[in-house]
């Protein structure tokens, strides 16, 4: 029988899994295999955790989750806590049935959603959730959902499947679309197909060894239908087995939260009945995007010295071809450089074979379309509206080394978050020419500028007057040290010049950075980074701190308040100097380090932030 999700069946599937996600009941769990062992090779997506008290538990031990709990933001976090159940017990409270106290009796155990492919129809969606040895208050959540789609026309019905009773609700003028349920062991499992409901407890049976016991009481069901998976589980799914063979290092604890996806075998299994989609998916061979497996995280907090530890695992096919090879990350160099300030949010920096990449997609678009089609395009559409050589003046200039930096503008304004890119050039001199010849094609367009021994060329552009107290951009181009620099913020542009002079802190000579980037080395030891991520916290909470205190936020939230409880509590909270000062929530804020870099199977990532424990 096709089973599929409808509107009103994943409405029922969503209330079913949000009460599936807070079942627990009063009697001690029992031994069953997880839900790698269960879940069938076919899975596309996973998101799983072994258990959810531990991850709870370990968020809260995390900077962020102490912070919360400091005695001194406890009044300001309690009040829009508060606002925040009292909005639940309005609005929600009584369509679900539960109280907003109940709500918080969170499962203590493992929890899994995924979505699986089927042979002949489209994926369907599978949420397991052991109950744990504590009650909640899910059973109301789940008779609550049950009850409410029997009202809507729904049919609920018992069926006996692999032993098991399942209940199974279809909506009475589609019988195709149907949700599952049922209980074993302590653990609730419901999913938009029975077929995979009779798969899961399938391999549960047979990892129990009561397979001959099951079969004996199984009766005819409606769900009987051609096999739609292969009959070997997640667990030897090679995809999956490779991502967490190098998402965990021998050292490494167990994590708290594991996420896999195979997102080419998404895009195929949701399209399956797409005219359209088809016939762009049988260019993904040629164009060597299928020869991307799947992707992976691992994640692990409050272990040890460590706020976090994750791992990311891009699996590719081995040789790469097509647009796999346009991702050209080269190892390099990573230092900091001198125009790098210190109180930025983010810094990236990557070395990439810009040259290499360039005569991929050239390639590739030329195999489409005919030999010469990217050079006529470039030359009609870039090079001549540029009044420059796009190919020799800069993507043969271009020297490999690639920078990302984002910080924010001061005073703190809500657009005060800005980016700039910098690109290193092989040759400063033909870097200046070709500015200065691109400047002067669109001279009302540009002003030139000068801070301190540098001039650069800030766009002109005449805001609405809505937006010219806080205009979203205040982009500017710019050659210096051998770095052509594009950004959104003229400001953070001569901050990195003041830095490079030395009268702002530089990040390559922060103590806090020097030491988190030594740690890093010795926890990824041989390996040269291709891509190298800093993010500090701190600064993108000193924003939001300076925003929330403005003058002009505070009429904001005054001009916003009636009609709307979370802005009436935060101007509650302001006014009563419920906030504490900032110095206050500083220690908990802890900055991180994340490295990429390349392996005979893919592209890896390793991401650690240290924990840092608040002075007495």
């Amino acid at each position: 029988m096709r089973t599929t999700l409808s509107p009103r069946s994943f409405g029922l599937s969503a209330a079913i899994c949000a009460g599936t996600l807070l079942l627990a009941s009063t009697a001690p769990a029992t031994a069953r295999p997880s839900a790698l062992k269960l879940l069938p090779e076919e899975t596309l997506l996973l998101v799983r955790t072994p258990n959810v008290g531990e991850l709870l538990d370990r968020l809260r031990e995390t900077g962020t989750g102490r912070m919360v709990r400091d005695p001194q933001l406890v009044p300001f976090v309690e009040r829009l806590y508060g606002t925040a159940g009292d909005l639940y017990t309005e609005k929600v409270a009584q369509e679900l049935g539960v109280s907003w106290e109940e709500l918080k009796n969170l499962p203590r155990a493992e929890l899994a959603f995924a979505i699986v492919a089927r042979k002949d129809y489209k994926p369907a969606f599978i949420l397991l959730a052991d109950q744990g040895d504590e009650p909640s208050v899910a059973r109301r959540l789940l008779d609550s959902a049950l009850e409410r789609f029997k009202e809507q026309g729904g049919e609920s019905t018992t069926e006996k499947i692999a032993g098991e009773e399942v209940t199974v609700v279809r909506e009475s003028d589609n019988q195709d679309h149907v949700v599952g349920l049922f209980e074993k062991e302590n653990t609730i499992v419901a999913a938009t197909d029975a077929g995979l409901l009779r798969e899961v407890l399938r391999h549960w049976n047979a990892e129990s060894e009561s397979t001959s016991a099951t079969a004996a009481t199984e009766e005819p069901s409606a769900t009987d239908e051609p096999p739609q998976y292969g009959g070997r589980t997640l667990a030897e799914n090679n995809k999956f087995i490779t991502i967490l063979r190098n998402s965990r290092r021998p050292r490494d604890p167990p994590p708290n939260l594991i996420v896999f996806v195979d997102p080419i075998g998404l895009i195929r299994q949701f399209n399956k009945q797409n005219a359209g989609m088809a016939v762009a998916m049988a260019t993904f061979p040629a164009l060597g995007i299928d020869g991307l497996s799947a992707i992976g995280s691992t994640m692990t907090f409050a272990t040890g010295r460590y706020d976090g530890l994750s791992h990311l695992h891009v699996l590719l096919d081995n040789p790469r071809a097509g647009v796999m090879q346009v991702i050209a990350f080269e190892p390099g160099d990573v230092t900091p450089q001198p125009w790098v300030f210190a109180d930025l949010e983010s810094y990236f920096t990557w070395n990439w074979n810009v040259r290499t990449s360039f005569n991929v997609i050239r390639s590739l678009i030329d195999r489409f379309q005919f030999e010469g089609a990217t050079d006529k395009f470039i030359a009609e559409n870039i090079s001549a509206k540029m009044g420059v050589d796009f190919e020799t003046e800069i993507i043969d200039n271009l020297a490999g080394r690639f920078d990302w930096l984002i910080g924010y503008e001061q005073p703190a304004r809500f657009r005060g978050q800005q980016s700039t890119i910098v690109a290193q050039v092989a040759d400063q001199a033909a870097a200046e020419k070709t500015l200065a010849t691109f400047v002067a094609k669109f001279p009302d367009q540009f002003e030139e500028r000068r801070f301190g021994d540098v001039a650069y060329y800030a766009f002109v552009i005449n805001w609405p007057e809505q937006l010219q107290d806080d205009p979203p951009v205040n982009p500017f181009l710019a050659v210096m040290d051998g770095y052509v620099f594009l950004g959104g913020s003229c400001q953070l542009f001569e901050r990195a010049i003041a830095a490079r002079d030395g009268t702002v802190d530089r990040l390559a000579d922060s103590p806090a950075y020097q030491q988190l980037a030594a740690e890093v080395t010795q926890e990824t030891p041989g390996v040269t980074p291709a891509l190298w991520m800093y993010q500090n916290p701190e600064e993108t909470l000193r924003h939001w701190y300076d925003l929330l205190t403005t003058d002009k936020t505070k009429e904001y939230l005054n001009e916003h308040a009636e009609g709307n409880s979370f802005y009436a509590a935060l101007l509650d909270s302001l006014a009563a100097n419920e906030l504490p000062p900032f110095d206050t929530l500083l220690p908990y804020m802890s900055p991180s380090i994340t490295v990429v870099y390349d392996t005979d199977t893919g592209f890896h990532g390793f991401g650690m932030t240290p924990r840092i424990e608040p002075a007495p």
